[in-house]
């Protein structure tokens, strides 16, 4: 049986772990991102997913060396590398369900991040 003080206490406990995570996502995403740097080589599209559910998002590096990248979308952020003029196909299998109306945030190492959107036509 639960008291009063117990049931109180619940929305409390969610809102400080709520407001922790947020913290440690906007300190992590700061020290990734470099704001004031050139913008990350990259040029991200989207296509049909052949298996599972939705869009598979595809970022393509557009410069001559490697870049160690990463996306951010749904609450969550992968890392990967991509080798000079080589694609990344980030979907599904990855544990993201992208459909019309997404929005991603792309960054690599050195470069200020940039944010790609596809809206339903």
């Amino acid at each position: 049986m639960t008291t009063n003080s117990q049931q109180m206490a619940r929305p409390r406990q969610l809102v400080w772990i709520v407001s922790s995570c947020l913290v440690i996502v906007v300190v992590v995403l700061g020290c990734e991102m470099n704001l004031s740097g050139p913008k990350t080589p990259v040029e991200c599209f989207m296509r049909d997913s052949v298996w599972g559910k939705g869009k598979v998002v595809i970022v393509r590096n557009a410069s001559d060396m490697t870049i160690n990248a990463w996306l951010y979308a749904h609450g969550r952020t992968t890392r990967f590398a991509i080798a000079p003029h080589g694609q990344r196909e980030i979907g599904w299998l990855e544990g993201y369900e992208f459909g019309q109306n997404s929005t991603v945030i792309v960054g690599a190492e050195g470069f200020a991040p940039e944010t790609f959107s596809w809206t339903k036509e």
